[in-house]
């Protein structure tokens, strides 16, 4: 047994240098959200056609055995991994203790979720579940070793290669095999075995790129230093993840597998954005504000300004696949999908709710609030399983309608926790919403009016050219219009991008 944490020398290796955390918390950001836009187009491409290839009610079975997989690898991502990014320093003990006992501890989860497999298959009443859930087993081992590997990328701000890891994985690992074996035939299992390499491309790039020591130690101090954390984290983790799947156990066990199809991949595109315009800025203000908990007014400013570019964009998006959501499912899943419509209209009228709280998720994780953060999600599982039960006799729209409204209070509450933590004002919070959703619906009735005009002329026609009219708003009025009406964090950021676009274009002579 190796005792104890090793000397400075090996902490130096291992800590990030000092610099200006806004500018790595930018470029990491926009390396973050280049991956998951790259990662989201094959996606989608997959999507369009592997929903033409496999039934809704194969999607909905595929969905089922994927709640007992991803919960293993929450816990295991929870318990070892993002305590690594937390801690203000780590040690090679630290990284090679957490390797080990994680991948230790998913084996272990592996047995225990084949002994699930027929009574989750007996629950739900999906005939073959249980095989299909075997098959997803390996995913739970491989993303466990994955998620040290880009916990050790992330805390190290070296985010051209996690995007390099995450898009391997997702291109060559998943959209590729997924496709070639669903032409060929082999329906739901074609999903199965494009999540399982996948994930074993994620492990392996990850491991590379951090460089993660694999030689076996057990370093009993540095454990103990990990668990300290990972104990609420885990707690989190799980209630996050009952909050994100309760839904689609209601949907599942009420409504049916076809039903959950249609849900699912309605809140899969949903994920989805949430993933391209949410998760990579939450990734990289996490290390940031790690490193700027001890200064309150710091974090409070790096908060506002992460959060203040972040809300009129999402209330941008949210209107866009509103108003285009038919468009949206004929082209990405096809016409028999179309009762995926409301639903996905539902749902995204609390994006800025759903990717929003990110960022307050971001700042209670950084300043060590384990406990609220796990009480947090404990609220968030309540509010969605709740919303989900009394919706379900609505059917699918009515779970939708159920779930926006519990994301839009949980939202309040997290944002609550925030101001108290760090005392974000709450005139600053509500000018910066309505300011984004006046804006927002601005954007929506020119989009409207130009469906209208041009519906004699074609639906595609209209659709294109109206969307284009939204966008075209939008970037209008945030790269012109005055401080007051778009906010000084955008009118920052804009002079920001302005300056660093004249700074390349100097060095051409230009």
């Amino acid at each position: 047994m190796k005792s104890g944490t090793s000397g400075r020398d090996q902490e130096d290796s291992l800590i990030v240098p000092k610099v200006s955390y806004t500018q790595i918390a930018l470029s990491g950001a926009l390396w973050l959200t280049l991956a998951k836009v790259i990662n989201v187009v094959a996606k989608l491409a997959s999507v369009a056609i592997l929903a033409r290839l496999i039934s809704p009610s194969e999607f909905g079975l595929f969905a089922a055995a994927g709640l007992l997989v991803s919960l293993a690898s929450t816990l295991s991502e929870g318990t070892f991994a993002l305590p690594l990014v937390q801690r203000e320093t780590i040690t090679p003990s630290h990284v090679q203790t957490t390797l080990w006992v994680s991948t230790c501890t998913s084996v272990l989860m592996m047995g225990l979720i084949v002994l699930a497999a027929p009574s989750a298959e007996r629950f739900f009443g999906f005939d073959g579940l249980h095989l299909i859930v075997l098959g997803l087993v390996p995913v739970i081992l491989f993303k466990s070793i994955a998620s040290v590997g880009m916990a050790v990328l992330q805390r190290a701000h070296r985010f051209a290669a996690t995007m390099a890891t995450m898009v391997t994985a997702q291109v060559a690992g998943y959209v590729i095999p997924a496709i070639v074996l669903a032409v060929q035939g082999y329906g739901i299992w074609a999903l199965v075995w494009g999540q399982v390499v996948a994930s074993a491309l994620e492990a392996m790039f990850a491991c590379l790129l951090s460089r993660c020591p694999l030689r076996p130690v057990f370093d009993i101090t540095a454990l103990r230093q990990v668990l300290r954390f990972g104990s609420f984290l885990t707690m989190a983790r799980l209630s996050n993840w009952l909050a994100l799947q309760v839904d689609n156990v209601v949907v599942g066990r009420v409504l049916g597998a076809e039903a959950l199809g249609l849900y699912s991949r309605s809140y899969n595109l949903l994920a989805i954005a949430t993933q391209v315009l949410g998760d990579p800025a939450s990734r990289a203000l996490l290390p940031a504000f790690s490193r700027m908990q001890e200064d309150r007014a710091r974090l409070d400013s790096g908060f506002r300004r992460g959060l203040g570019i972040a809300v009129p964009f999402y209330a941008f998006v949210s209107g866009i696949a509103i108003l285009h959501g038919e468009a949206l499912i004929r082209l990405i899943l096809g016409p028999r999908w179309l009762d995926a419509v409301m639903p996905l209209q539902l749902l995204f009228f609390a994006f800025v709710a759903r990717a929003g709280y990110k960022f307050t998720e971001s700042v209670l994780l950084a300043t060590g609030q384990f406990g609220r953060t796990a009480l947090r999600q404990i609220i968030y599982f309540a509010l969605i399983g709740i919303a989900a039960f009394f919706g379900s006799r609505f059917g699918v729209s009515g779970v939708a309608a159920g779930v926006s409204l519990a994301l839009w209070i949980f939202y309040a509450i997290s944002l609550k926790w925030v101001h108290d933590t760090i005392g974000v004002g709450w005139r600053w919070l509500v000018l910066l919403h309505v300011r984004a959703f006046a804006l927002a619906a601005f954007g929506a009735s020119l989009d409207i009016a130009v469906q209208v005009s041009l519906a004699p002329s074609g639906y595609w026609l209209a659709q294109v050219i109206s969307a284009a009219a939204f966008c075209g708003f939008c970037a209008g009025v945030t790269m012109t219009g005055p401080t007051w009406l778009v906010g000084l964090e955008v009118s920052d950021m804009r002079k920001l991008l302005i300056q660093k676009l004249s700074t390349r274009l100097g060095r051409f002579g230009i």
